[in-house]
């Protein structure tokens, strides 16, 4: 799950690349991400994370940046007192209606977004007529895409989105607590699961394990085309390019810091045991995160992503 970004109100080309978890179609990149992955640690070997960290909390900037966006007061006509929840969902139905009605009851929601990613399929009525306190909107998906939660639906009212899977439940106190953490912070990433990357045999690698001391990456259209075609093949990638594409984003403020912000939660994240096999579960899924870090390296000429010191 993630918290996004501020509302983007123009198009990506405004952007030089927008990659947590994926790539904004739009400006100000304000994220709360993602709960963390069941299992996918075991998937990973050993591997010791890049000691070029920073352990200072990143600062709004000063300068004019490359981007040429617009400033983060500029979306004054949406609230952020509340989020909005976006949910890709695809072939979960059962489990769909049982995840929304979990956000219904969250605090500070301001509305539900539904996308709809079963094309060609219709939306069950159970679905469809689901009662909740806040307006739920279900949105039809021409195309099933990852990135399509990082698209400025004219649905989204408020400057900060929730992004969130349809098999996820996260517990109302993370929540509470990683909406408190983007509204100090709102020009980052913000998420509950920390990740690393490495740097071995001349290659860079994903680490799926979690570091006790370091990360460098949250786990969340004019992205370079390599980077643009590579996620939509692979169906993989979108979150370590948004954390690539944030990084090289606040280099251009301040200088050299970290994407994202963790926020430790008391408490776990509700699991919904998945009906079928997850993207993560494949057996290419680690090599395609390793050769994602690698050409983010070949496009940009470096690595904009910096290992940062737990806190």
């Amino acid at each position: 799950m993630r918290f996004l970004f501020t509302r983007p109100t123009s198009t990506v080309s405004r952007i030089k690349a927008a990659l947590f978890l994926t790539i904004i179609t739009g400006t100000s990149l304000c994220l709360y991400i993602y709960t963390c992955v069941p299992g996918e640690a075991a998937k990973f070997p050993e591997c010791v994370p890049s000691r070029i960290y920073s352990s200072s909390l990143p600062t709004t900037g000063r300068s004019e940046p490359k981007y040429g966006h617009p400033s983060l007061d500029y979306h004054k006509n949406y609230t952020r007192n509340k989020f909005t929840v976006v949910m890709p969902t695809h072939n979960r139905n059962l489990q769909l209606l049982t995840v929304i009605g979990h956000y219904c009851n969250i605090s500070n929601v301001h509305k539900i977004l539904v996308l709809w990613n079963n094309v060609g399929e219709p939306v069950p009525g159970p679905i469809k007529d689901f009662k909740c306190q806040v307006p739920v909107k279900i949105k039809i998906m021409k195309e099933n895409k990852l990135t399509s939660r990082f698209r400025p639906y004219p649905e989204i009212e408020t400057e900060v989105i929730f992004s969130v899977d349809d098999d996820r439940m996260v517990d109302p106190h993370g929540m509470e607590k990683g909406f408190a953490a983007w509204q100090a912070f709102p020009h980052l990433l913000v998420g509950h699961c920390p990740r690393p990357h490495s740097f071995q045999d001349s290659q860079y690698k994903y680490c799926g394990k979690r570091d006790p001391h370091y990360y460098s990456m949250i786990l969340t259209d004019t992205l370079p085309e390599a980077l643009h075609t590579f996620k939509d093949k692979n169906m993989n990638g979108e979150d370590i390019i948004m954390n690539a594409t944030v990084a090289d984003y606040l280099k251009e403020l301040d200088g050299p810091q970290c994407s994202g912000l963790f926020v430790n939660s008391s408490t776990d994240e509700i699991h919904i045991k998945p009906n079928r096999a997850s993207l993560w579960q494949r057996e290419d899924h680690v090599k395609k995160r390793n050769d994602c870090l690698n050409l983010i390296v070949s496009v940009y000429g470096y690595m904009p992503l910096m290992s940062c010191e737990l806190q």
